[in-house]
């Protein structure tokens, strides 16, 4: 699925979609392997799921993220970072509803009162006639009895679930048996049911339009004040942590840090190579976002203690693009940056690929293509033995896609179900002779990674918004190894070498390297 930014309010995860762009992400995302899972949080579940780390992590293992609640977008705004609009969850179904009609699927409705789903399965027939329902099943059962209940959504043949038995319990039930559906999408519905059998009126236009559905279900139910003063109080919250400075979210954590460290990068990657007469600066160029997030943000590294055993662990396995590596751990202080100007000199530690035994903070000596992943599918294998909780990272390079290797160690990590795994493909559509489709085209990895068992995400590996949302993603997913194939330029940030396949492996001339390091915001 295309990757969408989130934005996170009081730690929880949360999609910034419209209703257009969230319909578009559902039909993209539905004919995929899996189940497409998609929740609909509203305030008083965010400021539930900030105090529940379990609900947390199940909400941002959702492939969508849906903001059903007006607080959501009051909050965001906040924070800035604001959402688009509110999407509610009963559109949104009713949507899911007319894309499958259309598409001749199936729906199986469960949960609510015996009798409703049957009523609401019904009622929506009246407006969509073509619509196939393949079955349904209250919400009244004992635990002992779900996986009796999985069984018959299965047998119905059911492309789509609804489940209708109020939040959390009936995104539970949906994370619990993610594996055993063989659904293709799900989604909790809660009233929506007996919304659609007329149990439950909906609020007028103008209520919706205004979002304000709050305030007529106070109206209409008194009783219900308790829970109407959660908006309130979760507003403080989102208030007190937002003017703290505590509050974290994906659009703007650390930004522009990034960038500052991105560009520094890039500049050591230019003087690096200059001063070495030889090197690859397309490349390390392309991929030094996606490495200046893994080391300055995301991996559990020491750079006083770089053997700890509970570290996470980075094989760049395109090993030419050692500049980008090296100008990251001189960076992060595995070593001095001076040291940087001795790049591929005799006797010297940085050689022209990475040397795990001469050079702090390497975890593997890389350099023959396809190689370097497969001793990252390896040492992630070797930490679920151990039960370490490190995660490993790796980069590849999109050429070194047509190496067989790749592919056996892309079998080995589903086989082996190394969800502490996590690839970049460095997209950047040339090679060292052309461009890919000339050489050999590797497209479509995205379909290929899917096909081995993969979770497959594709984002701008140029964006931090959407490297953060997507390596996020990744540590939720369970049971697959995740392969995020990140579309970048070749030379990024230079503009004679951008998109320049003759700058895969040249060193720049004097003259070069100045205009370089000044287009990268730096002094000669």
């Amino acid at each position: 699925m295309t990757s969408i930014n989130r934005v996170k309010i009081l730690g929880v995860p949360v999609d910034m979609v419209d209703k257009e762009q969230a319909i578009a992400a559902f039909a993209e995302s539905f004919p995929q392997e899996g189940l497409t899972m998609v929740v609909t949080p509203n305030s008083e579940i965010v400021q539930n799921a900030s105090k529940d780390e379990t609900l947390k992590a199940l909400i941002a293992s959702a492939d969508l993220i849906i903001p059903d609640g007006v607080g959501l977008v009051y909050a965001s705004k906040f924070i800035g970072c604001p959402l688009k609009e509110r999407v509610t969850g009963i559109d949104f179904l009713e949507s899911i509803v007319a894309y499958l009609e259309k598409n001749g699927k199936s729906i199986y409705f469960f949960g609510s009162k015996p009798g409703v789903a049957e009523t609401a399965a019904n009622k929506i027939r009246e407006k969509y006639p073509e619509l196939k329902v393949a079955g349904t099943h209250h919400g009244y059962f004992k635990p002992e009895e779900e996986a009796d209940i999985v069984n018959d959504i299965n047998e119905s043949g059911a492309d789509f679930l609804c489940v209708a038995l109020g939040a959390p319990k009936q995104e539970k039930f949906i994370s619990d048996y993610r594996s055993e559906l063989a659904v293709k999408g799900a989604i909790g519905v809660g009233g929506s049911l007996d919304v659609w059998a007329g149990n439950l009126k909906r609020a007028p236009e103008f209520y919706r339009k205004h979002g304000l559905e709050w305030l007529y279900r106070l109206i209409q139910q008194p009783s219900r004040y308790k829970r109407m003063l959660a908006l309130p109080v979760f507003m403080l919250r989102v208030i007190f942590r937002g003017r703290s400075g505590e509050e974290k979210n994906y659009m703007a954590n650390d930004i522009e840090m990034l960038k500052e460290k991105a560009k520094d990068i890039r500049i050591d990657i230019i003087r690096s190579i200059h001063a070495a007469a030889s090197g690859h600066p397309g490349g390390s160029l392309s991929s030094a976002d996606i490495i200046t997030y893994l080391y300055f943000k995301e991996m559990n590294i020491d750079p006083k203690n770089p053997e700890k055993n509970d570290r996470d662990k980075f094989v760049l396995s395109k090993g030419h693009g050692a500049p980008v590596l090296y100008a990251a751990l001189a960076e992060k202080g595995f070593f001095p940056k001076e040291e940087l100007l001795n790049l591929r000199k005799t006797g010297c530690i940085l050689q022209g690929h990475p040397d795990k035994k001469k050079i702090p903070g390497v975890d593997m000596s890389t350099g023959s293509l396809g190689q370097g992943v497969s001793a990252a599918c390896g040492m992630a294998l070797a930490n679920k033995i151990d039960k370490n909780p490190g995660r490993v990272y790796a980069v590849l390079g999109d050429g070194e896609l047509q190496e067989g290797l790749v592919w056996e160690a892309a079998m080995a990590a589903a086989h082996y179900g190394l969800d502490n795994f996590t690839i970049f493909v460095d997209w950047n559509g040339l090679q060292i002779d052309g461009r890919n489709e000339e050489v050999i085209t590797v497209a479509p990895v995205d379909e290929k990674f899917r096909s081995f068992g993969w979770d497959v995400q594709l984002i701008d590996g140029h964006d931090f918004n959407e490297i953060a949302a997507a390596v996020d993603r990744a540590k939720t997913i369970s049971g697959k190894p995740q392969a995020i194939i990140a579309k970048t330029i070749k030379g990024k940030g230079v503009s004679f070498m951008e998109d320049q396949a003759g700058w895969h492996g040249k060193a720049p001339n004097d003259e070069q390297a100045k205009q370089a390091v000044e287009e990268l915001g730096g002094k000669w």
